[in-house]
């Protein structure tokens, strides 16, 4: 029994180090519970990026498509992994792969990132900010895991770039939607072309 105790723990820290909240990663809600994550990255992450990509690309817009659905995937993808029914968390755990294996997935979405951010170059100063952060979140994050997950110094960077990433993200959202609902006020983007 202690030994079936002893591996939910394990498990349970493995969690907590992999949960991608970005207070979490900063240390501001060390300890509490990361069940709200898979939620999150399921529906508010997963399903409402997807259909909004979806919406996109029927408005035509395929840059915003393919970020919506991409993040959509990955998201939902995320979620799969750390929901307990699929076992993929736990057998990640039991061959102590969850760090290097998380650290190579972050690692895709970085690159993914960073060349995205290529194709924004000439947009807009809010959204390049946007995707410089991210990038730097994800590879703060890609470095903690890759190096065994042994120092949180990258985690807490990461997770304080992830807080910062999200307010740029807010900004940009409500500068996008605000024209629709009150005309009379906008948000600067700050053109770059």
């Amino acid at each position: 029994m202690a030994q079936v105790s002893a591996g939910s723990e394990q498990v349970e820290e493995e969690f907590k180090a992999a949960a991608p909240a970005a207070v979490a990663n900063a240390g501001i809600l060390a300890d509490t519970g990361f069940a709200i994550v898979i939620g999150l990255a399921l529906f508010l992450g997963g399903v409402v990026l997807l259909v909004a990509g979806i919406v996109e690309f029927r408005g035509g817009n395929t840059f915003t498509g393919t970020v919506f659905t991409s993040y959509s995937a990955l998201w939902l993808s995320f979620g799969f992994i750390l929901l307990p029914g699929t076992g993929v968390f736990a057998v990640m755990a039991k061959e102590n792969m969850v760090a290097p294996a998380l650290g190579y997935y972050l690692l895709a979405w970085t690159i993914y990132t960073a060349l995205l951010t290529i194709c924004v170059l000439r947009t807009n100063v809010v959204l390049l900010s946007l995707l410089i952060l991210l990038v730097l979140t994800l590879g703060s994050l890609t470095i903690y895991f890759l190096s065994g997950a042994s120092s949180t110094t990258f985690q807490t960077i990461g997770g304080y770039l992830g807080i910062i990433t999200s307010i740029v993200a807010w900004y940009l959202g409500l500068a996008g939607i605000l024209p629709y609902s009150n005309p009379r006020i906008s948000l600067p983007v700050f053109p770059l072309s």
